[in-house]
């Protein structure tokens, strides 16, 4: 190994050595400090700067002492006597310096923490969702059991007037004949001013004669038009809402419009009201003139009894014996305004069951006609004809329950039933009446409801 390799062994083992006391003596760096923040406010870890990195330290450049020029050999002349050859020249010792003690790392400076300040919290702010107080609602209608009786139809009156029930001396007209007083006064109980027309009228020895009336009285009842067609528009104002169960009530009220039309064309019968008289043919009269027979107040002519005695007078009452035929209508405009409370109670997220009630309010616009033909015995007794308008007010209650359907916060659909009782109404024209009864009335109603 030459020396110059030495060389640079040697200042490669220094460089070494001084790199394994500078590792030696670098102090491990500090854990770092976090400061942890108060909850709930999260404060972002310090940042703790870096350690400054220690300055690289030289490797000491070593000394080399460059040994002494050997020699130069001492030439000899070749003897015959062996010559020892010079001892070879002693390695010089090297002798490395001491390395430069290594300065003391700087020390590293403690981390500041800085000081965060935490601002206050702001307020929460809740936001909350106030419930739409107002909703309107449009609705279809259908209206059950309203119903129209007339009344007061047919009858017939007889202008023959049949007398008092007993006595001698008074005049008596019958459907079918007369009994009246003559120029003599009914001397002795007769009469020769009397007459008949229905041969019929005699039986026996007896002349009998009939008074016939019928009153006013037949009735075409419970008339109804199906189904009643209408549409309503109704406002809700929300006055309360409980906070826990969400139930609430309010005002209502609503207004509505409905078409009535109901005819009738039905045969109605009635009562007839029956006068029987029997008078005696008196004694000596041996023929009755053949009917028609008509005797004068002059007289003379045949006598007939003309005194009733106390059974000398029947009255009967013959049931359904007259024909009552024609038609009957009664068309009306009907104005409905409602007004009162409802009460609302949520079932799910979606349904809601309601229910309301208040006072009801029906005014009417009513026309009234009709045509009849009364007929007894197959006889035309009387035919009529009458039509008119007026305007009724009909003051009630009513009571109802359904159940609405959230499309979304805004729109609903709802379905429900009403009981209506606005009384009766009653149109009058030629002595015939039409009652108009919305005493039990249903309405069914189906609709869409806005809320805001």
């Amino acid at each position: 190994m030459t020396s110059k390799n030495k060389k640079w062994i040697i200042a490669v083992a220094v460089l070494l050595l001084a790199l394994g006391l500078w590792w030696g003596l670098t102090p491990a760096p500090k854990p770092e400090v976090v400061h942890a923040a108060p909850a709930p406010v999260v404060v972002p870890e310090p940042v703790v700067p870096a350690a400054p990195e220690p300055m690289p330290v030289p490797a000491p450049t070593p000394v080399v002492t460059e040994p002494a020029p050997a020699p130069e050999p001492v030439k000899v002349e070749p003897e015959p006597a062996k010559v020892d050859p010079a001892p070879a020249p002693a390695p010089v010792a090297v002798t490395a310096p001491e390395p430069a003690p290594t300065p003391a790392p700087a020390p590293v400076p403690e981390p500041q923490v800085a000081e965060v300040t935490t601002p206050a919290p702001a307020p929460l702010v809740i936001e909350t969702i106030e419930p739409k107080k107002n909703r309107v609602s449009l609705s279809y209608r259908m209206g059950f059991n309203i119903n129209v009786d007339f009344k007061k139809l047919g009858g017939f009156g007889n202008p023959n007037d049949p007398g008092p029930d007993t006595g001698s001396a008074s005049d008596r007209s019958y459907d079918d004949g007369y009994n009246r007083v003559d120029s003599s006064g009914n001397e002795s109980g007769l009469t020769w001013n009397w007459g008949y027309s229905d041969p019929s009228s005699i039986q026996g020895d007896n002349m009998v004669l009939h008074h016939t009336s019928s009153p006013s009285t037949g009735v075409s009842k419970d008339n109804d038009d199906g189904v009643n067609h209408g549409l309503e528009l109704a406002y809700q104002y929300e006055i309360h809402r409980d906070p826990d169960k969400n139930w609430r009530w309010g005002v209502e009220g609503g207004l509505g419009f409905s078409r009535l039309n109901i005819d009738d064309m039905s045969t109605v019968r009635n009562e007839v009201n029956e006068i029987t008289d029997t008078f005696s043919v008196p004694g000596g009269v041996f023929v009755i003139p053949a009917a028609p027979y008509n005797g004068t107040f002059a007289g003379p002519g045949p006598l007939l009894d003309s005194d009733l005695g106390s059974g000398d007078r029947v009255r009967t009452v013959l049931s359904r014996a007259t024909q009552i035929t024609g038609h009957r209508e009664l068309e009306a405009n009907l104005f409905l305004i409602r007004v009162g409370p409802y009460f609302e109670y949520p079932i799910s997220e979606k349904f809601t069951a309601y229910g309301n009630v208040g006072l009801n309010l029906v005014i009417g616009d009513m026309d009234f006609s009709y045509t009849e033909t009364v007929t007894f015995d197959g006889n035309l007794r009387a035919t009529r004809r009458d039509e008119g308008s007026e305007t009724d007010v009909l003051v009630g209650l009513y009571a109802g329950a359904g159940i609405s359907y959230a499309i979304n916060e805004e729109w609903s659909v709802f379905a429900g039933a009403q009981f209506q009782t606005a009384g009766k109404s009653v149109s009058k024209e030629g002595g015939k009446e039409a009652v108009l009864d919305m005493s039990k009335a249903i309405v069914v109603n189906i609709g869409v409801s806005y809320s805001f």
